[in-house]
């Protein structure tokens, strides 16, 4: 059986939303041919929007510092979840590969640790949607309330506007005037339509965090396999002698009686014969389960190492992006200048939800470093001294030894991501509010 994850289903949904166009969705010729213009469409409606968002940004917005910091802090948030999207789409092959293998090679003995993962891939989801949509949600709300005269003469000054009363969710470069009535009602409900795309587009940022959260249910499968070495009989007296540990086949033995095929009355040397037979079969099984043991390890260390290095070309950008995103959040937050309380309630929830998708990715990685800790923890209160083979024994000192490293998310033997760099992000983002604004003091 397949191990059950949810990630079939995303990239369903990205296919039907015209994000994604690996999947045959429809029999009929005419409609796939559909889908893929369709695809197209958007895909060209997306490259397009960054580029007049941008040009706006940085030859309209620029004329007033809190809104250039806002547009400056979209062009971000659009260009990170824009590599997210590329990368994946660009190497969907390279990414069905890894779903695959997770399918195929994953253990799914314990139902507890599998469901419980499920639900945590599925919270991830929603986490991370519902955080982004309410960030979204404050720009089209934000239009419908209304501003003081102030602000008002500030956006006609700016984006030369003849009808400022007349808002966007954001603003993009057009070649005419964008609050004009005969065009404004039309971008108005573009944009609501480039917002969804947004918010489906985020399920990508998932991505990562999700699988790391099916690694270390891994782990924990293989840390309760680990406890029972040497410690293999149940209540009943029954010996359980394991074949194939991540699929959870095994065998019982019941060594509490006699042999049928050896006398009872047996001599004093065939009752050592059999005693040595006995503990040469007990000796080759601990050598086969510890064995199956380091095969399981090794298969989860080469998983993640893909993972990792999927996702290694765009963690540059992500990071930075990240970085600046929280930074240009809190300075708006904190900023001395005066903002209404739409557009507090719309700064509060983007940095609610980009500090808590890095957070997480953060919290993620220090949950994979906590697995080599309780694999270790696992191998110190196993039964591992009554393992009565030498080379049983190195081979668990072996996989101490390569427990003891750390297993952080790392890429490019630079970003080594964790709680302590997320504080030192937000160090970093209180340090560039207060040069900010010391430097708007002093001129």
């Amino acid at each position: 059986m397949a191990y059950p994850h949810s990630m079939r289903k995303v990239l369903r949904i990205l296919n039907y939303t015209g994000i994604m166009n690996h999947l045959v969705l429809y029999e009929a010729r005419w409609k796939q041919v559909l889908h893929r213009v369709f695809c197209v469409i958007c895909q060209v409606i997306g490259i397009l929007s960054l580029i007049s968002h941008i040009l706006s940004t940085t030859t309209r917005s620029r004329r007033f510092l809190p809104e250039f910091l806002q547009r400056m802090l979209e062009d971000t948030c659009f260009i990170s979840y824009s590599f997210e999207y590329l990368n994946c789409k660009y190497r969907m092959d390279e990414f069905l590969e890894i779903v695959t293998r997770m399918e195929n090679t994953f253990s799914s003995v314990d139902k507890t640790i599998v469901k419980n993962c499920h639900r945590t891939e599925i919270n991830i989801y929603l986490s991370f949607s519902s955080l982004l949509g309410l960030a979204l949600l404050g720009s089209i709300i934000e239009t419908y309330l209304p501003i003081s005269n102030e602000e008002l003469a500030i956006l006609e000054r700016v984006y030369r506007r003849k009808y400022p009363e007349n808002r966007l969710e954001t603003n993009f470069w057009v070649p005419f005037d964008d609050s004009d009535p005969k065009y404004y009602h039309i971008l108005f409900y573009f944009i609501i339509f480039l917002i969804l795309r947004i918010l489906v587009m985020s399920l990508c940022v998932a991505f990562l965090p999700v699988l790391i959260t099916q690694i270390t249910g891994q782990y924990k499968i293989l840390n309760l396999y680990i406890r029972n070495i040497g410690a293999d009989l149940d209540d009943n007296g029954l010996r359980k002698y394991f074949t194939n540990i991540e699929r959870g086949e095994f065998i019982y033995a019941d060594v509490s009686k006699k042999s049928k095929n050896i006398p009872h009355n047996n001599s004093p040397q065939e009752t050592i014969k059999s005693n040595v037979v006995k503990l040469k079969r007990q000796v080759l099984y601990e050598k086969l389960y510890v064995r199956q043991i380091i095969r399981f390890h090794q298969r989860i260390i080469h998983f993640e190492e893909r993972v990792f290095q999927f996702f290694k070309g765009m963690m540059v950008v992500k990071v930075i992006a990240n970085n600046m995103l929280v930074a240009l959040c809190l300075y708006q937050l904190t900023s001395p200048e005066a903002i209404s309380k739409e557009r507090l309630y719309k700064l509060f929830f983007e940095f609610l939800a980009f500090s808590m998708q890095y957070f997480y990715l953060c919290h993620c990685s220090e949950l994979l470093d906590n697995c080599n800790i309780n694999l270790r923890t696992a191998i110190i209160h196993s039964f591992w001294y009554k393992n009565r083979d030498l080379s049983t024994r190195r081979d668990l000192t072996l996989m101490i030894l390569r427990a003891q490293k750390r297993n952080h998310v790392k890429f490019y033997k630079t970003f080594c991501i964790g709680h302590t760099y997320f504080i030192n992000v937000l160090k970093y983002a209180v340090n560039f509010v207060n040069f900010v604004t010391l430097s708007r003091k002093n001129t």
